[in-house]
């Protein structure tokens, strides 16, 4: 793991970085207007790892490792271990939205796991959930040529696939 660590630049990733790991990486804490990646979860060969852009030092850092077996109490410990980080590093940038949480299950959103807007679960709002990468949006958020543009330029889909999947 250090050997992956060490490759990664002196800088927070672009979600394209983060996306080029395949299915390996996730992003957690990112900055929104850019979509920088500050925090990320990183799945070798030898487990799952927490790792985290140290902005003083200018360096990715892991800050968590485990190598036991997927279960729901191992994957609440690691993200506790995830929040529990980026609030120590990131702490006031999270309080003013320089910074923000982007996990499966941010701790900050009420009414449990659910990610969605009330809008979205009461059907008066569309969704854009990319079928590639973690691209969320709502009607709240984004217009459906965003969505498109989104399929289009980051994964190449055509204009009729990107249709497709936007009727979904």
């Amino acid at each position: 793991m250090t050997k992956t660590v060490d490759s990664l630049p002196s800088r927070p990733l672009t979600k394209r970085e983060v996306l080029s790991m395949e299915d390996q990486a996730r992003e957690y804490c990112i900055r929104p207007e850019s979509d920088e990646a500050f925090v990320i979860s990183f799945i070798g060969d030898d487990g799952i790892h927490g790792i985290g852009f140290d902005v003083d030092a200018e360096e990715w850092i892991q800050f968590y490792s485990t190598d036991t077996e997927y279960s729901d109490e191992a994957f609440d410990e690691f993200e506790d271990a995830i929040y529990d980080w980026a609030k120590s590093q990131y702490g006031e940038r999270l309080g003013v939205g320089d910074l923000e949480m982007v996990g499966p299950s941010d701790p900050s959103i009420e009414g449990g796991d659910s990610e969605k807007p009330e809008e979205v679960e009461m059907g008066l709002e569309p969704e854009y959930d990319c079928p590639d990468c973690d691209y969320y949006k709502t009607g709240l958020t984004t217009s459906p040529q965003s969505f498109l543009e989104h399929l289009r330029n980051e994964h190449d889909y055509s204009d009729s696939e990107s249709m497709e999947i936007l009727q979904g």
